[in-house]
């Protein structure tokens, strides 16, 4: 079979799993929160990205996405990636690498992010054995001072992305608490994963009071209910994603402290394995909102 034939019918799997509805609403942008823009992180269609990056990208677009957030090129290479993403209609606006990598060279992920022309380049996870300790944090702390400091040389600006298991209890009251207190909120900043921060036990609306100017984003993200929260294990089951609007976060008031704490940018993160039949129910709900 020929290379444009499987791709054609990689396509059209994704439309077929997209459904209809999706397509009725192809030429519908995704919605605007406070006037913030809305994309997806593409962590989301990680099963369909290596097998067809120009297809999954065209579906983002179809979907009503102009923004999304990676980090990889899937093999691709920076510039053709960056080729497949503008001819798809989008822009990288966001993007995670590793921890090790940003230690191992941190000028390479600093030059990394200058050529995907990014303003905000993170790190999503912090290495650590079963539970996360308060060395484990203020070893961060001095890594992620450091990194801040060289991405905001580049005009840049680097962010930590929580993941829930730094809600265990500190002196300070949590490990996210002295995360905050030892880095310099000129140089290290924080995205809101709403359901990690759930799951760890935070109150997200309390945390954006808390800290504000030290969000530059979040990922949007409902639970099911019945999710055991109050675990500090940063695990889940992907299945408790669900489209937002049908969990328990209560999502306007959240993001009402986003908009107040400055949060600049939203992206859509769906880690289910119905994540191409979710995804469309969730824009549907952010439009409900009318948040503007």
């Amino acid at each position: 079979m020929s290379d444009t034939v499987s791709r054609r019918s990689f396509v059209s799997s994704l439309v077929a799993a997209t459904g209809a509805a999706s397509l009725a609403r192809a030429a519908a942008d995704a919605p605007k929160l406070y006037g913030k823009p809305v994309g997806l992180q593409l962590y989301s269609l990680r099963n369909y990205l290596p097998k067809d990056v120009p297809g999954t990208l065209a579906q983002i677009r179809a979907m009503g996405f102009h923004e999304i957030e990676g980090g990889g090129d899937y093999k691709m290479g920076v510039e053709p990636f960056k080729a497949a993403v503008k001819s798809a209609g989008l822009k990288v606006t966001s993007a995670h690498f590793g921890y090790e990598d940003w230690q191992k060279n941190t000028d390479a992920q600093v030059a990394r992010a200058t050529a995907f022309d990014l303003k905000l380049a993170g790190c999503a996870w912090i290495p650590h054995k079963k539970e996360f300790t308060r060395q484990d944090c203020l070893r961060a702390a001095v890594d992620f001072n450091r990194w801040g400091k060289a991405a905001k040389a580049a005009g840049q600006r680097f962010f930590y992305h929580a993941h829930g298991y730094e809600f265990s209890t500190s002196p300070d009251g949590t490990l996210f608490d002295t995360l905050m207190k030892e880095t310099d909120p000129a140089l290290v900043f924080v995205q809101a994963d709403i359901f990690w921060l759930t799951h760890g036990g935070a109150n997200p609306v309390a945390l954006f009071d808390k800290y504000p100017r030290r969000w530059v984003s979040t990922h949007l993200k409902d639970m099911a209910k019945g999710t055991p929260t109050g675990l500090t294990t940063g695990s889940a089951d992907v299945e408790s994603n669900v489209p937002l609007g049908t969990g328990t976060i209560d999502w306007p008031s959240v993001l009402r402290a986003a908009n107040k704490a400055g949060v600049e940018k939203h992206y859509i993160e769906d880690e289910s394995s119905s994540v191409l039949a979710q995804i469309p129910k969730t824009l549907d709900y952010l439009r409900s909102l009318r948040l503007s």
